[in-house]
């Protein structure tokens, strides 16, 4: 036991979790952290503006400007996700005229959320590692 009362264990096991969630204490993904943080910033800007605030007059205005900037924020979002689409259709249609049968598969399973690429080593008939 440790001078707190806690079990040596549970501090471990605590850290380990506290390893695999970033600081904020959400999950990370690569892709999601920057949406994550930019949200994350504008609600605590939100309530603290709204705090300051002491008339309801003043909370409204502040709850008007941040709808807004909020409905701007998930265009963005969107816009940047029927991007991300259209690059992938992009790379299958290149990928189905240059008869490329697997980079055409990848995109598929990409498109339809069903996408988990294995590596499998290649190896030579003596089964050895080629590089």
């Amino acid at each position: 036991m440790s001078s707190n009362g806690r079990c040596q264990g549970d501090e471990r096991s605590k850290n380990f979790i506290r390893s695999l969630f970033s600081d904020d204490g959400s999950k990370s993904t690569p892709r999601k952290v920057k949406q994550q943080d930019n949200r994350r910033t504008r609600y605590n800007e939100k309530k603290a503006a709204l705090k300051a605030s002491r008339t309801r007059a003043a909370k409204a205005n502040v709850q008007e400007d941040y709808t807004a900037k909020d409905k701007e924020v998930n265009k963005s979002i969107r816009k940047d996700k029927r991007d991300h689409i259209d690059n992938l259709v992009k790379q299958a249609k290149e990928a189905a005229g240059q008869g490329n049968l697997r980079e055409l598969y990848m995109v598929t399973m990409k498109l339809s959320n069903k996408f988990q690429q294995t590596y499998k080593p290649v190896k030579d008939k003596h089964r050895n590692l080629l590089q």
